[in-house]
């Protein structure tokens, strides 16, 4: 429950505070419950050009902890991997990235701006257990973008009641987006409902990481939390 924190822990109160020691630094106890990319996923291509997985799917910090993305603007590419086209259009046809699993994994689909969240869209999300020989998950979406008048922008925010995503107040985001500024906001909610964040969220400046204590803080307000 510590080391997957999802706004409960019902042992934190019980089982931590009588028979297990739990006061250590609860995000190095994630560290090394948790694993890296390349235990996670193999074989990846992307229309049936291999690349590397984890020179491709890299470190997003989200409310769930280090999550592992691609084609995402809040990550920073390595620089000994060769840029790949993940594009597509009426020439091509429709792009497909295969790969195959290790371990049971959440499956999140988002913009290149949107972070996963725990009000994640249920269409956006699936859970996929270990690759068993044989067996397979195809996720098939369509894009549908939206273009914006390059008026709107000289409208005044509170106007337009929206941001660009190059409209940075963010500190946990590089760019910003509706699903970033959640996270945030709701890390701003726990600190003044506790004095601290929990340690999978992505680092505020100013703002302290729970421990054991602030942990237990947080659960009690766990629904409130979910839809600050």
């Amino acid at each position: 429950e510590i080391a997957y924190y999802d706004g409960t822990c019902g042992t934190c109160s019980s089982l931590c505070q009588n028979s297990l020691n739990c006061s250590g630094d609860l995000s190095y106890i994630t560290k090394t419950t948790r694993s890296p990319c390349s235990q996670l996923m193999t074989n990846c291509s992307w229309n049936e050009q291999p690349f590397d997985c984890c020179s491709y799917f890299l470190p997003l910090q989200t409310e769930f902890g280090v999550c592992f993305s691609i084609n995402s603007a809040n990550t920073v590419r390595t620089q000994q991997a060769p840029k790949l086209l993940f594009s597509l259009n009426r020439t091509t046809g429709p792009g497909k990235v295969v790969f195959s699993t290790k371990e049971k994994l959440n499956l999140y689909l988002h913009s290149i701006d949107d972070v996963p969240t725990i009000n994640h869209p249920k269409l956006e999300k699936i859970i996929v257990s270990k690759n068993r020989r044989g067996s397979e998950v195809q996720w098939v979406f369509k894009i549908q973008e939206i273009y914006n008048d390059p008026l709107l922008k000289t409208l005044p925010l509170q106007q337009r009641d929206c941001r660009f995503p190059e409209e940075k107040i963010l500190q946990a985001y590089n760019t910003y987006s509706y699903s970033g500024c959640s996270v945030e906001c709701r890390a701003l909610h726990q600190e003044r409902l506790c004095n601290c964040t929990h340690h999978l969220m992505p680092k505020i400046s100013g703002v302290k990481t729970c421990d054991l204590d602030g942990i237990i803080c947080l659960s009690k307000y766990s629904n409130e939390l979910r839809n600050p």
